[in-house]
């Protein structure tokens, strides 16, 4: 329930980052395990907020 809780809150809050965000990066990756025959995709989501002045 905690870290349910905490998702829907770093979600809210994650657009005013972005608008403010000097630059932003979307890291895709898919792997697949052979062993296990899995497929995984992982997406990472930053931004770089800088000081201007």
């Amino acid at each position: 329930m905690k870290k349910t809780l905490a998702l829907i809150s770093l979600t809210a809050l994650f657009p005013g980052a972005w608008a403010h965000a000097d630059s932003a990066y979307i890291n895709y990756r898919h792997q697949y395990a052979e062993s296990t025959r899995m497929h995984a995709d992982r997406v990472k989501f930053g931004s770089r907020l800088g000081l201007r002045r």
